[in-house]
């Protein structure tokens, strides 16, 4: 065999070996991002169906008529980002804001609901993070969802990709012209 097909062929070796490491590195660091990204709005959306449950044990003497109303009126007025939708046991609509209509956001279906769900959901291009949990309030059982926008957390994902990609190439790339070098230098340390 020739010198130069053997360094050609030690050079892709290194390069395969470089590139599945590069490759679980950029999978690694984008899985964490992303990880990160949905931690914080779960933990924000946790913080949203915490407060709307304080605000609705605030009305624990209305009745499920008045407190529809009630939402309907103050909500809206207390909280300028109204992203609610109340359900009882029985599937009957409490309150739907105007935000998941005007975005088509999953009516909530009661069942089965023993923890908190977090869901993902795409609405043409945009894009939303959903809550939906299990709440007693003043001895009622409802199931709110608060929904929370994603659309600039998406958009850091795709650059964080974007950039994973292209240094990845370029490392390549670098490690490939390296992997090559190093090999012909060792065949003619060999050849020597």
């Amino acid at each position: 065999m020739s010198q130069r097909f053997i360094a050609l062929r030690l050079s892709l070796w290194y390069l395969i070996v470089f590139a599945l490491g590069a490759l679980i590195l950029g999978a690694g660091l984008f899985g964490v991002a992303r990880t990160t990204l949905l931690d914080i709005a779960d933990t924000d959306l946790h913080g949203k169906a915490i407060d709307l449950r304080r605000w609705i044990d605030s009305r624990s003497d209305l009745s499920a008529a008045e407190l529809q109303t009630q939402l309907r009126e103050k909500y809206k007025a207390e909280y300028a980002e109204d992203r609610v939708q109340i359900v009882d046991l029985h599937g009957n609509l409490i309150y739907r804001s105007q935000f998941y209509e005007q975005y088509h956001l999953p009516t909530i279906t009661p069942g089965g609901l023993d923890r908190p769900a977090y869901d993902n959901y795409r609405s043409s291009s945009d894009h939303f993070r959903i809550v939906s949990e299990h709440m007693q309030v003043s001895g009622h059982d409802y199931i709110f969802s608060i929904a929370r926008p994603m659309d600039e957390e998406f958009e850091l994902l795709l650059t964080i990709r974007r950039r994973v990609v292209r240094v990845g190439i370029l490392t390549l790339i670098i490690a490939a012209i390296g992997g090559y070098w190093i090999s012909r230098r060792f065949q003619r340390h060999l050849a020597s």
